[in-house]
């Protein structure tokens, strides 16, 4: 009985998970697809209605539950759709490493009080691509020592990262303790970035 139970409420989180990477997915698209026929109204509304209802869900069900979670996840990554529109419509001619940047901030605050594993995925993502960007963007090929130098920087990140998980989950921030979040800091680690640190 306990063995049919486990296995239902893996089915339950995949299915969740499948769910919410589609539907995310499909908004994603429908701007992509829809950008030159929609108003700059259009596109703000929709997106900032998408936020702030994945958010008063989330609130409602509450971040012990996959749903709520789920929610909460949501609404971080319309975060970086409603960004990203913001910087296509205007064209303020910023640096990609910012808008990437403003979206790990913006998000701080949800990963900090909902204790969301994928959250925590999203940002460690976040600032490693804010990283790559910045180093692409900013510093480039200006200085002889500059690749060796990203690397020791791009790996020091990952291990800061990694070494807060494993604090906070020795201070009972049992929220971490899912694999996915150990997993993909080892994986920065270890995967090189070929074509960019290694030419």
């Amino acid at each position: 009985m306990r063995k049919t139970e486990d296995w239902n409420h893996w089915i339950e989180k995949a299915m969740l998970i499948i769910g919410v990477t589609l539907l995310l997915s499909g908004i994603i698209f429908f701007f992509a697809y829809n950008w030159s026929e929609m108003s700059k109204f259009e596109k703000f509304i929709l997106v900032q209605a998408g936020i702030i209802g994945t958010f008063a869900m989330a609130a409602i069900k509450g971040n012990k539950v996959a749903s709520g979670q789920a929610y909460l996840f949501s609404a971080s990554i319309l975060t970086g759709v409603l960004l990203a529109i913001f910087g296509q419509t205007y064209q303020t001619g910023a640096d990609a490493y910012t808008l990437f940047l403003a979206w790990s901030a913006l998000i701080l605050g949800w990963l900090i009080t909902g204790k969301n594993p994928a959250i925590w995925c999203l940002w460690i993502i976040l600032l490693n691509i804010t990283f790559v960007t910045w180093y692409e963007q900013v510093i480039g090929s200006s200085s002889p020592n500059a690749e060796s130098i990203s690397t020791i920087l791009f790996l020091l990140i990952n291990i800061i990262s990694l070494s807060i998980r494993e604090y906070l989950i020795k201070k009972n921030h049992n929220w971490l303790e899912n694999k996915a979040t150990r997993w993909l800091s080892v994986i920065l680690l270890v995967v090189p970035l070929h074509g960019f640190f290694w030419k």
